[in-house]
């Protein structure tokens, strides 16, 4: 439970006041471009579900404008579709594959066409529905940590200089100081930053030698392993 994970952070009075935090309903659409999938989105789900528990709902659909057959890599969505349960769903989160020129986009609100555009701000915005008392919800951040978490979102969404070296480079400074995640301790920053990632290496998977860069292949696993899918074998 997110509750154990986090425990050092939240006292018995949180806990407490959580259970009336819960929503009564929340419709989120993603539309996301395949090329660019947003596998941070396997993390909030996870953390939302670890929180609302089975009233989390994920839906895939394909729109129209996407010709011809997704990429097997894909299905890792699609696997974490359940069958919906009348009158329980809390949450629920519907994933269109477009053909968008943003690649990630999350409608706010359908009437107004509000939209958040961009995998960065769209894990933002998610990550508001975690309560409060956990430091996952971006909103809880503080200053410091705030600036480190957007430097490492925006370095990540940044296509045209960011690189598997500059992460290794990093974490082989930190040398797991803290824990083995970017800030020790598990953020949306790893989320993103290893959306990233992952799209570098199913783009070029037979130039890419990760036994070169140990720091990254464990932060890698460790982050599969906290969110609890394997999209590659470590």
């Amino acid at each position: 439970m997110i509750v154990e994970i986090h425990q050092k952070y939240v006292t018995e009075e949180d806990e407490a006041a959580i259970e009336v935090e819960t929503p009564e309903f929340v419709d989120i659409v993603v539309n996301a471009n395949p090329t660019s999938p947003p596998y941070s989105l396997l993390f909030l789900h996870k953390l939302l579900r670890e929180y609302y528990g089975e009233g989390v709902r994920l839906h895939t659909h394909i729109h129209s404008s996407i010709q011809g057959s997704l990429k097997d890599y894909l299905s890792i969505f699609s696997q974490l579709e359940q069958r919906p349960q009348p009158g329980h769903t809390v949450i629920s989160i519907t994933l269109i594959w477009k053909s968008i020129e943003n690649e990630t986009e999350l409608m706010v609100n359908p009437f107004q066409q509000s939209i958040v555009h961009g995998e960065g701000n769209v894990a933002r915005f998610i990550s508001r529905l975690i309560p409060p008392v956990f430091p996952l919800n971006y909103d809880t951040l503080d200053w410091n940590t705030l600036s480190l978490v957007d430097g490492f979102i925006e370095q990540a969404l940044d296509s045209q200089s960011f690189n598997l070296e500059m992460v290794e480079s990093y974490l082989k400074g930190r040398n797991n100081t803290g824990g083995p995640f970017l800030l020790g301790g598990i953020s949306i920053a790893d989320f993103i930053t290893y959306s990233a990632v992952s799209k570098l290496l199913l783009k070029d998977t037979k130039s890419i030698n990760l036994s070169k860069q140990p720091h990254l292949t464990r932060w890698i696993r460790s982050c599969q392993q906290y969110g609890e899918f394997e999209l590659f074998t470590m």
